[in-house]
């Protein structure tokens, strides 16, 4: 699956990032990015935990197209203002009745 950035739009690409989390997509390209993004950051990491002997694993890949970031390597001080920041809007956000 390629995960495209949107340059005008970022409820786009946070609106792609939603439906592939729904439908259990696992592995994309990210496409066109010029830098890393918080739906970029927040679909790589989401679902991050710790596996056996106290290692992180993440379900999810996510591998450049072209000549774009590397997501699978973001640098941890350049992400964790942006997942904090993920973090404090996720906890805020009303839950949905079904």
């Amino acid at each position: 699956m390629n995960l495209l950035h949107n340059y005008y739009d970022e409820q786009l690409e946070w609106a792609t990032v939603e439906l592939y989390l729904s439908l259990g997509v696992t592995r994309i390209e990210a496409a066109a990015f010029v830098s890393m993004t918080a739906p970029l950051i927040y679909y790589r990491v989401k679902g991050i935990h710790r596996a056996r002997m106290a290692a992180w694993w993440c379900p999810i890949t996510c591998s450049p197209k072209s000549a774009g970031p590397r997501c699978d390597t973001v640098p941890v001080t350049a992400a964790e203002a942006m997942l904090r920041d993920l973090w404090r809007a996720e906890r805020s956000r009303p839950t949905k009745r079904r």
